[in-house]
């Protein structure tokens, strides 16, 4: 992975962490056990476990997008 691969991987990641902790409230370590949790909706895998893929990093943003505006379905 190149360098600017990485940083966007590593912002990328940050953004995604900082997402969650906004749909908890601010709550971090409640927003730190979800993504340490298995989720259904990620068939089985931790939300942590989507960071090393971008297409499974997008289908995690596109997660927590749907928790932000109430959707838990």
């Amino acid at each position: 992975m190149g360098k600017e691969s990485r940083a966007h991987s590593h912002t990328s990641v940050k953004k995604t962490v900082c997402d969650v902790i906004d749909v908890y409230d601010g709550d971090v370590e409640t927003a730190l056990l979800w993504l340490l949790e298995p989720l259904q909706a990620l068939n089985g895998l931790r939300p942590v476990d989507c960071f090393s893929d971008k297409t499974k990093t997008l289908q995690l943003q596109a997660l927590i997008k749907k928790l932000d505006q109430g959707d838990f379905s």
